[in-house]
């Protein structure tokens, strides 16, 4: 089924639903309210600085993923290079152990976020269980019967579509868990990224983000952030926070009030986030797809170096001083461009031009990739300036696993075909996951990161 026959589908379900829900009258259903804090704790919660790393995790290399959107094609492809890492062995802090086990951060939206969250919460079980719970099943038919099913709750004002895919979610997958039982786990930390929709900015399920609303992200269950980092249009509404800004005593932290003079991109960040201390502008936050803000994930990334001020600070307080390698492996499972609508002189209609707005996230991800290609190279400036004489600054590595780099053509337009949709043939996802590893080792950084990290290197880290 093609992506516009999905949308279709799924569209046309929505719509009877919403016939049937005139006749029923409103309901009284709601959505879980995400409850309010306490007391504002800067040490508090799940933040990346509270989540420790593993006993067998080594500080000589930093590495970190990055998940994008794109259904169960980018959740596929995304566990595919779960795997890989998992059968790559490595030679860290002196002891040969999988390359997975070094993994101290991933940032994920939508499809990939799925995979990120499972294994966040159920680490190595992913490989036992995960491809019947989710790669293999027909999610979206099954979420089809659901929305049949709550059509007298979705007829609620507060209580819509992506409220029943957080459900599905919960039940599913993730057993209803919540941050607070995310949080025990060690690295990775987990960073899921949803779309303020009234912003267009990125909003992140982190204690750091839930400080600015004066709410207690460790009371939000993992299935509803997952939700919103999916809930793309036309199919799901969007997942709705409370705002409680100003009743927790929160202080501002110093990347909210150094200068930002001639940095417009720094200024216009710090707007976005200060609108939220506002609750009663803002009472309220509506989240959907993170893939509209940044498909590729990279951002969040970049922005904890921004928030603790620069790389050095930032790896400081991570416990990566002396850290020799900084690895990111950024997972791409975006489509290329299509240019079916443009062979008829039709206007398109509605689902049509859906569907290919889609593809305007393509731009922001291209921009994101730039941008991050543009930090580290001040990076590495900035840490050859700090760093001890004799001691040389870390290397930097970016392996990308991407649907576009695939070399052979045949291989290439049938796996770029595959639509973002969430029921895929079982062929396709064995198919997306064995490419991700294939793309992995065939990557130019990750051949060169292992002549100085892999088993039969002459020397170990230092």
């Amino acid at each position: 089924m093609s992506v516009v026959e999905s949308a279709k589908a799924l569209c046309a379900s929505a719509l009877a639903l919403a016939s049937v829900a005139v006749l029923v009258g409103c309901s009284r259903e709601t959505y879980p309210v995400n409850p309010p804090l306490a007391r504002y704790d800067p040490a508090y919660g799940f933040r990346l600085e509270n989540v420790a790393a593993g006993t067998d995790n080594a500080r000589d290399m930093l590495l970190v993923l990055t998940f994008s959107g794109g259904g169960t094609r980018a959740a596929a492809l995304a566990y595919g290079t779960l795997e890989a890492l998992r059968d790559t062995p490595v030679r860290t802090g002196g002891t040969e152990h999988s390359m997975l086990k070094e993994v101290d951060y991933i940032s994920a939206t939508s499809g990939g976020a799925v995979t990120a969250a499972y294994y966040g919460l159920y680490r190595d079980q992913i490989f036992t269980d995960f491809g019947d719970k989710f790669l293999y099943r027909d999610v979206q038919g099954e979420l089809i019967r659901s929305l049949a099913r709550n059509v007298y709750a979705v007829s609620s004002p507060r209580y819509g579509r992506g409220d029943v895919f957080a459900e599905y979610l919960d039940r599913n997958l993730f057993g209803g868990m919540t941050f607070a039982e995310l949080a025990r786990h060690p690295r990775p930390f987990i960073a899921l990224n949803a779309t303020d929709i009234s912003l267009g900015a990125q909003f992140v399920f982190s204690q750091h983000y839930f400080d600015l609303i004066c709410s207690d992200l460790n009371a939000v269950s993992v299935g509803r952030a997952v939700a919103a980092s999916a809930a793309a249009l036309p199919v799901f509404s969007p997942i709705t926070l409370w705002n409680y800004a100003g009743k927790c005593g929160y202080t501002l932290p110093p990347f909210l009030t150094d200068s930002v003079e001639g940095n417009p991109r720094r200024a216009r960040d710090r707007m976005e986030i200060l609108t939220y201390l506002d609750s009663q502008e803002r009472p309220y936050i509506h989240l959907m797809d993170g893939g509209m803000t940044d498909n590729l994930a990279v951002r969040q990334a970049l922005a904890v170096v921004t928030r603790l001020g620069s790389i050095k600070s930032a790896l400081d307080a991570l416990g990566f001083g002396d850290v020799r390698y900084v690895v990111f492996v950024t997972v791409d499972a975006e489509l290329e461009a299509n240019f079916e609508l443009d062979k008829s002189a039709a206007v398109p209609g509605p689902i049509d031009t859906i569907g290919s707005m889609k593809r305007l996230v393509g731009f922001s991800s291209f921009d994101a990739s730039v941008g991050m290609q543009y930090a580290i190279n001040e990076w590495q400036r900035e840490l050859q300036s700090v760093r001890k004489p004799g001691q040389p600054p870390p290397e930097f590595f970016v392996i990308d696993v991407a649907l576009h780099s695939i070399k052979d053509p045949a291989t290439h337009r049938r796996l770029t075909s595959i639509p973002t949709t969430l029921n895929l043939a079982r062929a396709d996802v064995d198919e997306l996951r064995g490419l991700a590893g294939k793309l992995l080792r065939e990557s130019p950084d990750f051949q060169r990161l292992m002549t100085h990290i892999g088993p039969s290197a002459d020397k170990t880290v230092r």
